[in-house]
């Protein structure tokens, strides 16, 4: 597995109130299932990946968790640093919770006025939601965000999305 292939679902930083809780702030979209994590990996700056046994032992608020980290070891790393991913593989995502709907949706069709007229060539987290980055059939390029006042419809089955008013998108 290469790091490449995790998905960062959060991040760290160390609590000064208790040595052996570590704060976790959750990706929106993962906050559903962060309750059931028992296993991650953690990915330092220097790109050193720990694979940790975990318990969420308190939530401070709906954005924020005391997170107790078992491997003790880890933990003098996670003190000397202050930036550290948290991530899973997309199995683990999935296994997690079976309701939430992750998925990869780079390929996907884009359909738009019942057309294919792009495929999905990339996504990110704005902080906010997702926001694709499509490649129109005439080799353009547009940042659509996963909102619905623009996709109307996901099909992981069919594998595309539907959208409305994307010329707000294009350069025409």
């Amino acid at each position: 597995m290469e790091i490449s292939d995790l998905i960062k679902i959060g991040s760290l930083e160390f609590s000064h109130n208790n040595p052996k809780k570590i704060i976790l702030k959750p990706k929106t979209e993962f906050q559903d299932f962060i309750s059931n994590l028992k296993q991650v990996f953690l990915i330092f700056k220097d790109h050193r990946v720990r694979y940790v046994t975990v318990n969420i032992v308190e939530i401070i608020d709906e954005k924020q968790y005391y997170l107790e980290i078992l491997d003790d070891d880890v933990i003098k790393e996670i003190k000397q640093e202050h930036s550290i991913s948290l991530c899973l593989n997309e199995e683990d995502i999935i296994n997690i919770d079976n309701s939430n709907q992750y998925f990869d949706p780079i390929g996907m069709k884009v359909v738009w006025n019942n057309q294919e007229v792009a495929i999905i060539e990339n996504f990110f987290f704005n902080g906010a939601h997702d926001v694709y980055e499509i490649k129109m059939n005439d080799g353009k390029i547009v940042l659509i965000p996963d909102v619905e006042a623009f996709v109307t419809e996901t099909s992981l089955k069919d594998c595309y999305i539907k959208v409305q008013d994307l010329d707000q998108f294009i350069d025409i």
